[in-house]
């Protein structure tokens, strides 16, 4: 597992440097397609913060579905577990009235956090009909 400090650099220069630092996004799969794309939105630019500086090296951003409400807050749980960087993303307004809506994982190492995203299947890659 790679570990990367907040502050320090990974080079993509480096031709020993494999890691891939991706930013996940998990939203509700039972949403309104307009509902999750302003969530994931909201998501993104909460969880973005610059916890690790890259020089050179690209960010991949993947979108995941949780089925639910019940599902993002095991997920929120492991993640606090673990101490893992992580906005979570309630909504005020009604008709949610605080309903956790998405969960934005900080930029990281993709292998710090596979063990918990990789159960969760990519949002918009159903079979166009």
């Amino acid at each position: 597992m790679a570990h990367i400090k907040k502050g320090e650099y990974l080079c993509s220069g480096d031709s020993q440097n494999k890691t891939k630092i991706t930013q996940y996004i998990i939203i509700r799969e039972d949403l309104p397609p307009g509902v999750q794309l302003a969530q994931t939105t909201h998501a993104a630019r909460e969880s973005s913060g610059n916890p690790i500086r890259i020089r050179g090296a690209p960010i991949y951003a993947v979108v995941l579905y949780a089925k639910n409400e019940k599902a993002l807050m095991k997920l929120e749980e492991r993640l606090l577990d673990e101490e893992i960087e992580h906005k979570a993303i309630r909504e005020p307004d009604a008709p949610w009235r605080g309903a956790l809506m998405a969960i934005g994982i900080a930029p990281t190492p993709r292998e710090n956090v596979a063990h918990l995203t990789k159960k969760y299947k990519k949002a918009g890659w159903e079979k166009q009909q």
